[in-house]
């Protein structure tokens, strides 16, 4: 009876309902708790596969920087020996060159060279027409009966030294096709290193062709 009118009483109840209040207090503080911690733990989770994920990805990047460097260095490389290859093979070429136009130079005697031209030729355009149809022409018909290329000697000629002119002379036309008919050297008398003259002779066999002396 005591307690049950203890329990009654106003104070009492307060006392308890406050008691109640400190526990629902504790209970849920102790919840929040554990969900703050349940988060931070999630968080951490988070962040280490975050560490993970970046750490590979620097990884591959590293990987895929040094292939590149790798690689780009083989190209250089390659690109180097290709390189060296064109110069090596240009080197050669200019030295063959030089030292066939050297052998020519040497070689100061040469057969006189006789061409037929075609119609489309004019001689009065000059050395550039000449060397234009003597080159390329397949109408044209050339009589060359040396061991050496022609085009080169002259190409490496200095214009200075290159005659072009009218030859009408019986005596000299066939000073010069003595040599041609018998295959033989001509040594030049003269200050040019290339006349080219165009046979102009009515009478003669060899009429509008181009005798060359070199």
């Amino acid at each position: 009876m005591n307690v049950i009118k203890d329990i009654g009483n106003p104070l009492t109840q307060t006392l308890i309902n406050m008691s109640e209040n400190i526990n629902k207090e504790r209970e849920q503080e102790l919840e929040y708790k554990e969900k703050e911690e349940s988060l931070k733990l999630k968080t951490q989770r988070i962040a280490s596969s975050m560490i993970k994920i970046y750490n590979s990805d620097s990884e591959e990047s590293d990987s895929d920087k040094s292939k590149s460097e790798s690689d780009k260095s083989e190209s250089d490389k390659s690109e180097s020996d290709i390189n060296e290859s064109d110069k090596n093979e240009s080197d050669s070429d200019n030295s063959e060159t030089s030292e066939e136009f050297s052998n020519e130079k040497n070689n100061d005697k040469h057969i006189p060279i006789i061409v037929e031209t075609c119609k489309e030729y004019k001689w009065d355009n000059g050395l550039n027409e000449f060397k234009d149809h003597y080159s390329n022409c397949v109408k044209c018909n050339k009589t060359d009966n040396n061991n050496i290329s022609y085009m080169t000697f002259l190409n490496k000629t200095n214009s200075k030294k290159i005659k072009m002119d009218e030859l009408k002379d019986d005596d000299e036309i066939e000073e010069y096709l003595e040599y041609y008919h018998g295959t033989q050297g001509y040594k030049m008398k003269s200050k040019y290193s290339v006349f080219i003259f165009r046979i102009h002779n009515r009478s003669h066999p060899y009429h509008k062709c181009l005798l060359i002396v070199w």
